[in-house]
């Protein structure tokens, strides 16, 4: 049995086992003050010893590169997005990518970036392209964070990357290429050496231009497909710094933004409810969360092809985005709690914003493609998110049923637009009473988008009847599904089984497309807008009482 070197009195027995009271075990003799086994304290040794074993570098340099290329990035799009992250931090105003055709047949694609941003000095530039070199590590002020993305993206897509950077008048280059590594066994990068500046960098006082050569792993095989996702993707995922003035472009093309709340039409989405905003604090420190709701205008779209639903991707689409520092970082269904994703949900859309400061809270990788809420997170923010979901969900099954009679719209669309010819002449003018929320939440059913008269269902803030639009010789009429006449006269006649009924639903709008009709010959009148409110208005009392 060995004993304890500190002759412990309290030595104790147990099964095989020989401990004393500082847990030192009968197989590896102990010195109890130290709590350390002798044999420790050799590996220590000869570890400090260079003549005693050779020393092995803790990272296999081309096994870690080649394992590094398969780190999780989704598509070539969130690649490519953590070179634009580098530009935008680096102020740049333009970021131009190229992707282009080689004389390769094994590597017949090529991929650049260029920015026109404060570029970089022979010092950052070797850093950019080791991992976690970064003068940015744990930056938690804009989009970077690790230092990983430019060579971390860039070998996910390409077995070769070289980056030229400039700045007041000096230009230098690097590069780091796997097949050179794997054939030299090498653990530095080459030199930062500097250059003329390439063609693609002349007329900028400063930027970087990125080269992904050898691309083996890209998504795609056709330039114009890669170049048709890239500018999708990016145009969604930096929609926030394209709408404040940065201009992303893909082969010539300038990137949209792409609005996942569907907020930047004049007939898209509104927004749902107060933006929601939380405080937290996670172990970076203090933070702020920001979630918004919109719901799509059911009334309005409903009518559209299943295969322009999918186009334009409103349906079967991921319905929360998750944005950080302005940047979108995951989609998908999260925080919503026990609800659980219907097919009304597709008419709704939610957005989160955090600071960068969360990032544990959220579970932010250094690929920055998805998240992982924490369990504090979830407590703090999902029965709220909860609640609004299913709120949701309850409107648009209410709007799915106020859009199922409109059968009788149609056809008096239809009807009026055939006997337009036998009427007096409207004037050539533009005026109405509906205003832009109205025209956002309105339902025209789009039956005949040229027509002269669209007829649609509205939930109106005020108590009218009915509000009109006329412009471009078509008359718009949006019917106030809150009103009396519309809820009790005309939806249960137009959601009947007899023919009959339906036609006297017809025949109603009617009258009150001929009313609004009235309206505009006579001009914009204020006291016709008075006695329309006054009728409608006594009208609900009537029925109601």
């Amino acid at each position: 049995m060995a004993h304890c070197l500190q002759s412990c009195p309290q030595q104790t027995a147990t099964g095989t086992t020989t401990l004393c009271a500082h847990g030192s075990r009968d197989d590896a003799p102990t010195n109890c003050d130290s709590q350390r086994p002798l044999w420790t304290e050799t590996k220590i040794k000869a570890h400090t010893d260079p003549t005693s074993i050779a020393q092995t570098p803790i990272v296999s340099t081309p096994a870690f590169l080649e394992a590094t290329r398969d780190s999780g990035y989704r598509n070539t799009a969130m690649a490519i997005a953590e070179m634009v992250d580098n530009a935008i931090q680096a102020e740049a105003e333009t970021v131009e990518i190229s992707v282009s055709e080689t004389q390769r047949e094994q590597h017949p694609l090529n991929i650049s970036i260029s920015d026109d941003g404060h570029g970089m000095d022979p010092t950052d530039l070797g850093r950019a392209l080791s991992f976690g070199g970064s003068s940015r590590f744990n930056d938690r002020l804009s989009l970077g964070r690790y230092g990983m993305g430019l060579p971390n993206a860039s070998l996910s897509q390409a077995r070769r990357v070289d980056v030229f950077s400039w700045r007041d008048g000096k230009a230098h280059h690097c590069y780091l290429d796997l097949d050179e590594v794997a054939e030299e066994r090498g653990q530095t990068l080459p030199a930062v050496v500097p250059i003329d500046s390439p063609p693609p960098l002349q007329g900028r006082d400063s930027g970087t231009h990125v080269e992904l050569s050898r691309c083996d792993r890209l998504e795609y095989k056709r330039t114009s497909t890669i170049a048709s996702k890239l500018g999708a993707e990016l145009g969604r995922i930096f929609r926030q710094y394209i709408a404040t003035g940065t201009s992303i472009w893909v082969n010539g093309e300038l990137v949209e933004p792409l609005d996942h709340l569907f907020q930047s039409t004049p007939t898209g989405a509104t927004q749902f409810g107060e933006t929601l905003t939380y405080q937290l604090s996670g172990p970076s420190g203090f933070g702020v969360v920001e979630v918004r709701f919109t719901e799509l205008p059911v009334l309005l779209w409903h009518r559209l092809a299943e295969a322009e639903k999918r186009r334009l991707g409103i349906t079967g689409a991921p319905l929360v985005s998750v944005v950080r520092a302005g940047r979108e970082v995951d989609r998908g269904w999260f925080l919503m709690g026990r609800k659980r994703r219907e097919n009304y949900d597709d008419w709704w859309r939610c957005e989160i914003r955090f600071d960068p400061t969360l990032d544990e809270l959220f579970g932010i990788t250094h690929t920055k493609q998805q998240i992982s809420p924490s369990p504090e997170l979830r407590v703090a923010i999902e029965p709220d998110l909860e609640s609004v979901a299913r709120a949701l969900n309850q409107r648009v099954r209410r709007h799915f049923e106020m859009a199922k009679s409109s059968t009788p719209l149609i056809t008096a669309e239809r009807t009026a637009s055939r006997v337009k010819g036998s009427l007096p002449p409207l004037p050539n003018c533009t005026y109405g009473t509906a205003g832009a929320e109205i025209r956002r939440t309105a339902g025209p059913l789009l039956s005949d988008p040229d027509g002269a008269f669209q007829l649609c269902l509205a939930e109106l803030s005020t108590t009218a009847l009915y509000e009109f639009e006329f412009y471009a010789g078509t008359l718009t009429l949006f019917l106030n599904v809150r009103h009396p006449v519309l809820r009790d006269l005309f939806r249960p006649l137009a959601l009947s089984d007899q023919l009959s009924d339906r036609a006297h639903a017809t025949k109603l709008v009617l009258v009150l497309l001929a009313a609004a009709r009235a309206e505009v010959r006579c001009g914009n009148d204020e006291i016709l807008r008075s006695f329309r409110q006054e009728w409608s208005d006594v009208t609900s009392t009537f029925l109601n009482a």
